[in-house]
């Protein structure tokens, strides 16, 4: 029997014997369904109705998760019915909560709270600044919360300190640390794009890629996010680790490529060397002589999905590269006027770098993606754009 067909059955099985109960509560009690529809919309409208996971408990006799199933049942009903005016956001967080408190291994509530609770739709909704902080904290919180629940926390500890992931998603000690992938990559997502916390998300995409389930995308985003950070020698070195993943022929010129640079770069960044426009010139030539040579062998042909290609993780490496040397001009500039660059054209019109680095990705000579002060991260960052 499949997983589906597990699920399917167990769901069956919890909708006959909650109709059961139901019943005989409705006889039992006289609640009618006009009732009962009352009694269900007080606790939209006032989620401190909710009971708290001991009460519950206490009335449960031992069927806690059955309980669980039925407030969880509950709550994707009312969603399904009100998701576009998101009128649910009033209880979900409340009645979440319950629902792990109650069943802490149920891992959908986890994920669904942290898709749904942070989203902000303005065409349906008009929250203040504080109800969009507050609700964007009741996700992380339950992300969190699931991670705590649902995953081995000595292993969490030890993958957010592995900065190597050609090391780290190798180490087959800590993989699987997380009995469900998508709860660290969901934690990724809301930290970045609703918390704007990159080194959050780093961490948990980071943690969702040593799992063999875990989306493509999350080792790829663990690198994206650490540059976002600010770290970007840590960023470097995650995509030259990624790009050597890329291919298991040690002999291969991805492998030998990459291995060169990390050996050249990790040094230079452990003594904090400056990068100068004649090393990031030499290291652009190194990437465009070896994305010729792939392409040439079509070494990588059969793979249709960009994400495979080791030369786009090359690309990135370089680009990372690029901003680091930015970053630290602007340092300069704002030691000597206490803002932050615009953008690198700025720099470069101020003589705070005699070079301007070209990005890999262009649409013409000035449609391209240029550098910029990103203020909501607080760091450098990148966009299709004209300086």
């Amino acid at each position: 029997m499949n997983k589906f067909t597990q699920n399917l059955r167990l769901g069956i099985s919890v909708a006959l014997i909650l109709g059961v109960i139901y019943g005989f509560y409705t006889i039992s009690t006289g609640i009618n369904y006009q009732a009962h529809n009352t009694l269900r919309r007080s606790f939209i409208d006032h989620p401190e109705f909710i009971p708290s996971a001991q009460v519950v408990k206490i009335g449960s006799m031992g069927m806690e998760t059955v309980v669980a199933d039925f407030y969880w049942l509950s709550a994707i009903q009312y969603i399904g019915s009100n998701a576009i005016k998101a009128d649910y956001k009033q209880y979900l967080g409340v009645m979440l909560n319950l629902v792990t408190d109650l069943s802490p291994h149920f891992t959908y509530p986890y994920q669904i709270g942290m898709l749904l609770i942070p989203d902000i739709n303005t065409r349906y909704e008009t929250l203040t600044n504080e109800d969009e902080k507050f609700h964007i904290k009741e996700a992380i919180d339950l992300g969190n919360k699931g991670i705590r629940n649902n995953c081995d926390m000595a292993k969490i500890e030890k993958i957010s300190q592995e900065y190597d992931l050609w090391k780290l998603y190798s180490n087959k000690d800590l993989a699987e640390p997380c009995t469900e992938a998508m709860i660290p990559y969901y934690l990724g997502y809301v930290s970045y794009w609703n918390n704007h916390d990159p080194v959050a998300a780093s961490k948990w995409f980071r943690v969702a890629g040593t799992h063999a389930a875990a989306p493509r995308g999350a080792q790829l985003m663990s690198a994206i996010m650490q540059g976002k950070t600010g770290g970007r020698e840590k960023a470097i070195i995650m995509f030259l680790s990624i790009a050597e993943s890329m291919d298991s022929n040690p002999n291969s010129t991805c492998r030998k490529v990459t291995a060169e640079l990390r050996d050249v770069l990790a040094p230079a960044f452990a003594d904090q060397v400056k990068l100068t426009p004649a090393f990031l010139k030499k290291i652009e030539e190194i990437r465009v002589q070896a994305k010729t040579e792939l392409w040439d062998n079509q070494e990588e042909i059969d793979r249709t999905d960009i994400s495979s290609y080791c030369s786009s993780y090359l690309d990135k490496s370089v680009r990372e590269m690029n901003l680091k040397y930015i970053q630290d001009a602007d340092a300069l500039y704002f030691r000597d006027t206490g803002t932050h660059a615009k953008n690198a054209k700025v720099l470069l019109d101020k003589k705070y770098i005699s070079y301007l680095p070209k990005d890999y990705q262009r649409q013409s000579e000035e449609f391209e993606v240029i550098y910029y002060f990103n203020e909501k991260t607080g760091g450098w960052d990148f966009e299709m754009g004209e300086y």
